[in-house]
């Protein structure tokens, strides 16, 4: 695996002339291929999710000394720069051009709703605690320790199983996924839900071709066509799109967490419980189809048999009746 474990310095040399990286001696790597656009990411079985982070970073770093940012002046057209970096930990980067300290690049790792309201009640139980403060981003630690490992050990998978956008879409165009397209809208929909994948943020918002009698929901690259969703085959993607749009049409009756929230936490609990698989997997998101409606009805027998779940076997009894159609149509 590359040098990218936290505490790890690394240098290279980008040729602004030639526009490329190299290692410090000039050679290359595939890290370097990788930055240079030679390989994607799912074909390395070395690289892994801080790689992805390091080439971002430099390539901020790069967007901004084009742009003369901070007051410096943008390097000559054959500049050779010294690119360097620093993990100081799982969501902190230090980057260095020609040795000098340039930017400091902080992400808040993405909380699920259960733990955010975990810090709720712990800022509101009166007892003290410390807080980690990432750059505005302020929580517990106790929480904040744990979703930072969770972050770690995502950033340490390898990149070759990480979501592969590029064979999804593939997918898509050979019609494995027949509520699915690839997405040319716009964002300026309306905003309708959000959620997390891995630790990135999605917002569902209705597609520009969205009608009321043919919703269409857009979701980072892709939209959902929702009359074509089928809960008993459908992929988490479809899901957050139908659940999100039927929340919005207050078809759902819901109060509190999102219909989807609900759903995938259930459903989190049912593979715990080994009622069905991969619900947290990353890939699974986009491309592992489900049957939501027995997961539910498995997960709520489980609740029926705790008097303190009984809310939540409740909850679950909702998501199953809107799920109960062989095939939803509106």
């Amino acid at each position: 695996m590359s040098v990218s474990a936290i505490g790890n310095t690394y240098s290279y040399i980008y040729n602004y002339e030639t526009k490329k990286l190299t290692t410090t001696d000039g050679g290359e790597n595939e890290f370097t291929e990788y930055f240079n656009g030679e390989i994607e990411g799912y074909e390395s079985e070395t690289l892994n999710g801080f790689d992805k982070q390091r080439r971002s970073g430099f390539k901020d770093v790069l967007s901004l000394l084009e742009q003369g940012a901070f007051g410096k002046e943008k390097p000559a057209e054959d500049a050779v720069l010294e690119l360097s970096g620093k993990n100081i930990d799982a969501d902190t980067i230090e980057f260095y051009v020609n040795g000098k300290r340039y930017l400091k690049c902080s992400v808040a790792p993405a909380l699920t709703y259960a733990e955010y309201e975990e810090c709720s009640r712990i800022r509101n139980s009166g007892k003290a605690y410390t807080c980690t403060n990432n750059d505005g981003w302020s929580y517990p630690d106790e929480v904040y320790n744990r979703v930072l490992k969770r972050y770690e050990d995502w950033l340490n998978q390898p990149l070759s199983e990480v979501f592969d956008a590029e064979a999804y879409r593939e997918s898509l165009r050979s019609g494995n996924h027949s509520a699915i397209r690839e997405s040319d809208s716009s964002d300026n929909g309306r905003a309708i839900g959000v959620t997390t994948v891995g630790n990135i943020g999605y917002i569902a918002r209705y597609a520009d071709s969205s009608t009321p009698e043919n919703p269409v929901i857009k979701i980072g690259y892709y939209e959902v066509l929702v009359n074509e969703v089928d809960p008993h085959n459908a992929t988490q993607l479809e899901m957050f799109s139908l659940l999100s749009y039927l929340d919005d049409t207050n078809q759902t009756n819901n109060t509190g967490m999102s219909s989807f929230s609900k759903l995938r936490t259930y459903a989190e609990l049912a593979e715990a419980n080994g009622f069905c698989e991969e619900i947290r997997d990353v890939n699974a998101f986009y491309d592992k189809n489900q049957n939501w409606e027995e997961i539910m009805r498995a997960i709520k027998e489980v609740f029926l048999g705790n008097p303190q779940t009984y809310e939540q076997a409740l909850n679950c009894d909702r998501l199953i009746n809107i799920m109960s159609d062989n095939k939803m149509t509106f």
